[in-house]
């Protein structure tokens, strides 16, 4: 495993910006790469994260420990998955995300974005321009939700 100790020799060295993708429940290896670099003494200077992305590195740039977002992940079940998509028939999309944002509240809590440990960027796109949004400031679980929503699904932030 030459590779690997080189490798490690080498980000001990540099910055380490971590760019977490979007997946739905695929994008719940980001957890496995977190870890990984935690056991590896691999410091993470900042974080940017779209949508699943946006979440894991969210709460994990916002103090929770790997191992909390870990169990928060394996505690979900799709019943309660379920209830955070109940319709609510907002403005312009078939959940009002009135309860998404409760979850992420109960979990990440009241905090702003340029209060976090690690800095963090959520990363959302603007419906009706298609242009990238970049939230590096402002209310955590408000940026989250805007990377996490769905067009039509989702009423918009």
């Amino acid at each position: 495993m030459e590779w690997k100790s080189k490798l490690m020799k080498h980000l001990k060295k540099k910055k380490v910006g971590l760019v977490l993708g979007c997946g739905g429940a695929k994008g719940l290896s980001h957890i496995g790469v977190i870890k990984f670099l935690e056991d590896n003494d691999i410091k993470i200077d900042f974080i940017t994260g779209s949508s699943i992305g946006a979440l894991v590195g969210g709460a994990y740039a916002g103090g929770l420990s790997i191992k909390e977002i870990e169990n928060i992940a394996l505690e979900t079940d799709l019943t309660s998955t379920a209830k955070l998509f109940s319709p609510g028939f907002g403005k312009s999309g078939l959940v009002t995300g009135t309860n998404v944002q409760k979850f992420l509240t109960s979990i990440l809590g009241n905090k702003n974005i340029e209060d976090l440990q690690i800095p963090f960027t959520a990363v959302a796109t603007d419906i009706i321009t298609g242009e990238e949004i970049h939230f590096n400031k402002g209310n955590l679980v408000e940026a989250i939700r805007a990377s996490i929503s769905i067009p039509i699904v989702f009423q918009p932030v």
